[in-house]
């Protein structure tokens, strides 16, 4: 396993998450585990379609759901450039 293949993240209301997932072409397919404040854990599935914006920058299409609660929906985020 390799860097590229796993992530681990933390914020808000989550005190540590884990990824991990294949990425094929400008599709990346993962899993993700996170245990929150309160103690609870929970995990899903994610499948995101990366487009190639103006200048290099990425932009994540996202289709989620949660695996271990009810709940699923899509979002976007766009990588920012810092120009300093």
């Amino acid at each position: 396993m390799t860097d590229r293949d796993r992530a681990i993240y933390a914020g808000g209301s989550v005190r540590r998450g884990f990824l991990v997932g294949t990425l094929g072409g400008d599709r990346i397919d993962f899993r993700y585990t996170q245990l929150n404040l309160a103690g609870e854990t929970s995990s899903g599935h994610c499948v995101s379609r990366i487009t190639v914006l103006a200048g290099g920058r990425l932009r994540p299409d996202e289709s989620w759901e949660w695996e271990s609660r009810p709940g699923s929906g899509s979002s976007a985020v766009e990588e920012v450039v810092d120009a300093t």
